[in-house]
């Protein structure tokens, strides 16, 4: 304890020197007033160090990751980014973990711990983070873990993941699966990061594409009238097919005919009227 308290006092003072020969750098090389070289100071701090030295602690690093608001369709350089705390060393559970199953596995463990960190954060990590700024390897090796992960239930809150991109739709395809097995909302949201509100919709527009498959309509004709893709409307197709079981016959019946018959009727007159994609 004594230990650590020393070293958080020479982190203190540290940071303290280095402001201080900044400030006097300002006012000598510039001729900035004093008053001047501390707005520059908070500038700085505030734009590259925005997490005070008491705000990291040990085996935490600080990572720039895009903001969770920017949509998918934006491109990376005119994107928001901010700045995070990760753990990539939690201590002693970490050893532990390395000690008994491996790197591998404490790699993982790791992967989930700081997107799930930076979700919390208001951001999103990219496959790219974890293999060239993060672990420093290569991408399938983070492909590997995130396909580990998956197979034993863990959803990563990854940007490719929570904005859609690629084949990330089968996070959708997941929140229904889980319903369909009589998770609660608020269940599945824990499960893979996203809203209750978000998982709402993927189950009614579940229920509109199976109500509206049962009737017969192909899929290009599901897709334009629910103003989704046609590559989700086959996701929804196969996971009801998987389910379409008796021992799921009653919880898919519960959901197409509380949800199906409305959304297929709203959802007929939207596109009857040129609305844009739901």
């Amino acid at each position: 304890m004594i230990r650590k308290e020393e070293f958080e006092l020479k982190r203190r003072l540290s940071a303290k020197t280095l402001e201080e020969t900044f400030k006097e750098k300002m006012r000598e090389g510039l001729g900035c007033s004093n008053f001047e070289a501390e707005a520059v100071l908070e500038t700085v701090k505030e734009v590259f160090f925005p997490h005070s030295i008491e705000d990291v602690s040990p085996g935490q690093m600080v990572v720039l990751a895009i903001s969770a608001k920017e949509p998918a369709s934006k491109p990376l350089r005119d994107c928001s980014f901010l700045p995070v705390v990760l753990t990539l060393h939690a201590g002693e559970e970490d050893d532990l973990l390395r000690q008994r199953e491996g790197v591998e596995a404490l790699r993982r463990r790791q992967l989930a711990r700081m997107a799930r960190e930076a979700l919390e954060q208001g951001a999103l990590l990219t496959l790219e983070d974890f293999a060239y700024r993060i672990f420093n390897c290569g991408r399938r090796t983070v492909s590997r873990d995130l396909a580990a992960l998956r197979e034993a239930g863990e959803t990563v809150p990854l940007r490719s993941q929570q904005k859609d991109i690629g084949r990330a739709l089968s996070h959708r395809v997941e929140a229904v699966r889980l319903y369909l097995e009589r998770k609660s909302y608020s269940q599945i949201a824990e499960r893979i990061h996203h809203s209750q509100a978000a998982i709402r919709n993927y189950v009614t527009t579940f229920a509109a594409v199976a109500a509206m498959t049962r009737r017969g309509m192909g899929a290009a004709e599901i897709a334009f009238v629910a103003q989704i893709s046609p590559a989700l409307v086959r996701d929804y197709q196969e996971l009801l097919a998987r389910y379409d079981d008796p021992e799921h016959a009653e919880r898919l019946q519960e959901v197409i005919s509380r949800l199906g018959g409305e959304v297929v009727e709203l959802a007929g007159r939207r596109a009857k009227k040129g609305g844009g994609r739901g």
